[in-house]
């Protein structure tokens, strides 16, 4: 039987906070499940609230050895969230099903769900985030030629800090998506569709870093602007 797949952060995992302010997750505020029911499709969610697009190429390739698939939706995130992680040698003998959990199915079990384990076994991975809370200003940089030493100075600053300044909101960063992207487009023959849920989401309009995409098309808007395009 062949399924839609839904991949996201907190969003995609049916967000929501209740009357105490507290995060609830896989609630009736998923737009994959009301898809799926409006469509009277099946379906399987893969989702983990404050998710990377980095880990999307994994996710996608595990469920493509569970189901047959006819179209995948990909939930744009942030940018600036990041991976960290532990294994032992090198991670040489790390599964594809390595931090898979299985959720239970929605009540009308024609949407399977799927998140992210942060531990299993020897293995480790972590998500973190440049929030605002834990970041400081950008205090520029300095090449020197006739030093070629100077740039060290980036060795000395915080590993926040580092990693927000000269990896994350750089080209480094486009460089890693679109690579991301572009195996994803190598993994499939349906079509990808590539969304973001606000405007505070890049959604770069350098794509063609790597050639063209095949089966991989990106939303002209974010849903936000769609949305108050409608009601305006």
């Amino acid at each position: 039987m062949s399924r839609t797949l839904f991949i996201g952060d907190s969003h995609s995992a049916g967000y929501v906070l209740n009357n105490n302010d507290v995060a609830e997750f896989w609630t009736g505020n998923n737009y994959a499940e009301i898809y799926s029911d409006l469509n009277n499709i099946n379906s399987a969610i893969y989702a983990l609230p404050g998710g990377s697009n980095k880990k999307y190429p994994v996710w996608i390739s595990y469920l493509l050895d569970q189901y047959s698939v006819d179209e995948i939706f990909i939930q744009s995130t942030y940018w600036n969230r990041s991976i960290i992680g532990m294994s032992p040698n090198y991670g040489e003998e790390l599964r594809k099903d390595q931090f898979v959990k299985r959720m239970d199915d929605n009540e009308k079990g024609n949407v399977h769900r799927y998140t992210d384990l942060f531990f299993n076994e020897d293995y480790f991975e972590l998500m973190f985030g440049t929030y605002h809370n834990i970041w400081t200003d950008f205090e520029g940089f300095r090449f020197d030629f006739d030093n070629p030493h100077a740039h060290e100075n980036v060795y000395e600053k915080s590993y926040k800090y580092t990693k927000m300044w000269h990896e994350e909101f750089t080209h480094l960063q486009l460089r890693q998506y679109l690579s991301d992207l572009i195996v994803i487009d190598h993994m499939v023959d349906v079509p990808v569709y590539v969304w973001n849920i606000n405007n505070r989401v890049h959604m770069p309009t350098n794509r063609n870093l790597f050639g063209k995409f095949k089966n991989v098309s990106f939303s002209p808007m974010s849903a936000e602007t769609f949305y108050l395009k409608i009601i305006t």
